[in-house]
């Protein structure tokens, strides 16, 4: 089975800036057990036979509990499809709400960027970042807005690294 991950309280420090509880950092990683992409916070989640899935790149930053104009962003499951998702409520068709991975604000705010997902028709998933749709992707669906990868990078680059969440320490060092 797949496994949650989200940092814990204990792992989220104050950032300043207005995020009260911190920021995660979301990444797309290659599951080789399900033969997808998968998108979510933390570390890679382990796979059959001891494995985990391989990082591939930071995608954006989001908000790692609640705050005013946030909405929360879960991982979903469907079965019919093997497939993962990650977006907001309400499930499409077909899914299971599976864990909570971060919030992200559903409407723009100062400094961040939409999030989509995209069909992307080699994959035959939905795929989900910031920016332009990458290679073999259509239909973007807009999900919610979070910090680009590079202002996220920057606003982490200022905490001292104590503070830091660890995968987001062994990233920036």
């Amino acid at each position: 089975a797949l496994r949650r991950t989200l940092p814990s309280r204990q792992q989220r420090r104050p950032l300043g800036d207005g995020f009260a509880e911190g920021l995660v950092e979301v990444s797309d990683f290659w599951n080789a057990e399900l033969r997808q992409l998968t998108f979510h916070a933390g570390d890679p989640w382990a796979i059959s036979g001891g494995g985990r899935e391989e990082r591939k790149g930071l995608q954006f930053v989001a908000l790692a509990s609640e705050a005013p104009g946030a909405v929360p962003v879960y991982d979903w499951w469907s079965e019919r499809h093997r497939r993962l998702t990650l977006h907001p409520p309400p499930a499409w068709e077909g899914e299971t709400r599976r864990g909570l991975q971060f919030y992200a604000f559903a409407q723009p705010a100062g400094g961040t960027v939409a999030v989509h997902a995209y069909w992307n028709s080699s994959l035959l998933q939905w795929t989900t970042h910031a920016g332009p749709a990458w290679r073999d992707e259509e239909r973007p669906v807009p999900l919610f807005h979070a910090l680009p990868a590079p202002l996220a990078r920057a606003a982490l680059a200022r905490i001292p690294p104590e503070h830091r969440q660890p995968a987001a320490a062994r990233r920036l060092c």
